[in-house]
């Protein structure tokens, strides 16, 4: 009733990105690419994740033109400045979307032991990337 075809499984199969190419390490405090004797400086594989998600942390979804309808960033930032919201429910969203986004990256185990609290500048969030390879990097940005 069905008819025979005969298909190779592993023609199918895309091979699996473990290498993030070259990464070039940015400085958030003065907006700009590290650079010495004239040369931009390469990131470590965990000094580029934990890039990445500084920079998503930053970055408000739709807002910035090179990564509009691509979905990089957080919706939940419109809620940053919201002294009327328990710092709880901030801290539960945030986990939940960051967790989410997080998940699409190609070396990104899990996220741990995650913490928000509020300052005068925003909110302070810290957690800890765990990789596929098994490194920890801990994350500590500041949101506003």
């Amino acid at each position: 009733m069905f008819p025979d075809i005969e298909v190779n499984i592993e023609e199918l199969e895309t091979p699996v990105k473990t290498s993030l190419g070259r990464v070039y390490l940015f400085d958030f405090e003065t907006r700009r690419h590290v650079v010495r004797d004239g040369k931009l400086v390469e990131c470590t594989e965990l000094e580029a994740v934990r890039q990445w998600v500084t920079l998503l942390l930053k970055t408000k979804i739709n807002k910035v033109k090179v990564y509009k309808e691509t979905g990089f960033g957080l919706s939940s930032n419109n809620l940053i400045g919201l002294k009327t919201y328990p710092i709880m429910l901030l801290q539960a969203v945030l986990e939940e979307e960051i967790k989410e986004k997080c998940a699409e990256h190609v070396l990104i185990r899990s996220i741990n032991d995650f913490e928000v609290s509020r300052t005068d500048r925003g909110l302070d969030i810290h957690f800890k990337i765990i990789l596929k390879n098994g490194n920890t990097q801990g994350v500590t940005a500041i949101v506003n």
